[in-house]
């Protein structure tokens, strides 16, 4: 199982909501024997330092945790840059492009990181606070349900982009197809549809969830949210091979033996 946590997840396991030391040392023992790989993307990273808990000394135990079970050696690319560069490789016909993060970036956080945890929280690289990423213009021209208005959805994001007339000519049917910008037009389709039929209000926690929900799409094959309000609207944009699912059920499925093979 690759399973991508959103910060929310990431938060609960390091207080303990929903989970104990228990579930932290199975997932950790599922993990070293690889039925579990969790990556970390660094929308992940920049939740956590900006969020600055009480002490930097907090900071640095909640990063160990984080790191204990996750792979951040290779993190994955910021949202936006995902999706521009899924959209992109689509309008041009190449290959699929790698959802991990490369090159400058990459030696930035992964510098700042070893430099944060060695000096207990005491110093945070500039360089590694300031790794921001530009995040996708929301969607909030697009009012109905995904099986009503995917097309739509999909041909406004490659606009956005600066390729909807390359993605139309390939296809918006095959753009759909792209896991990455199915789970965005989706996910704002579902959210925009929840505002409307339950009156809920929108908030920065339901973009931060939709922004981990594409990571999750394009680089696993369960995404993990601790968010109680975010997981109905979520779990309803179906993709193939993603799972949606709350920390519960992904703790309880993690240690899970693997399936027999048929010949054994």
């Amino acid at each position: 199982m690759v399973a991508y946590l959103a910060t929310s997840a990431f938060g609960h396991l390091y207080r303990k909501i929903d989970c104990t030391a228990a579930d932290i040392g199975a997932l950790r023992k599922a993990i070293y024997s690889r039925t579990v790989s969790i990556p970390l993307g660094l929308h992940n990273l920049e939740e956590i330092i900006l969020a600055r808990p009480v002490s930097l000394q907090a900071l640095a135990a909640q990063l160990r945790l984080v790191l204990s079970i996750s792979n951040w050696r290779a993190l994955l690319k910021p949202c936006g840059q995902l999706l521009i560069d899924d959209l992109r490789v689509f309008a041009s016909g190449e290959e699929p492009a790698s959802p991990f993060l490369r090159g400058t970036m990459q030696n930035a956080v992964t510098t700042g990181i070893t430099e944060l945890l060695e000096s207990d929280g005491e110093e945070v690289n500039d360089d590694f606070a300031q790794a921001r990423f530009a995040q996708p213009a929301a969607a909030d021209a697009l009012e109905e349900y995904f099986r009503h208005n995917a097309l739509e959805a999909a041909a406004a994001l490659a606009e956005r982009a600066g390729v909807g007339e390359q993605c139309k000519r390939r296809g918006l049917h095959g753009l759909l197809g792209v896991k990455s910008v199915r789970m965005w037009a989706g996910a704002m389709l579902s959210l925009a549809r929840a505002q409307s039929l339950e009156g809920r209000s929108s908030s920065a926690e339901d973009l931060a969830e939709a922004l981990h929900a594409v990571t999750g799409a394009a680089a696993a094959d369960t995404f993990v949210t601790a968010d109680a309000r975010a997981l109905p609207w979520l779990s309803r944009v179906a993709i193939y091979g993603l799972q949606t699912t709350d920390l519960r059920s992904f703790l309880i499925q993690a240690v899970q033996p693997p399936p027999a093979s048929a010949n054994s």
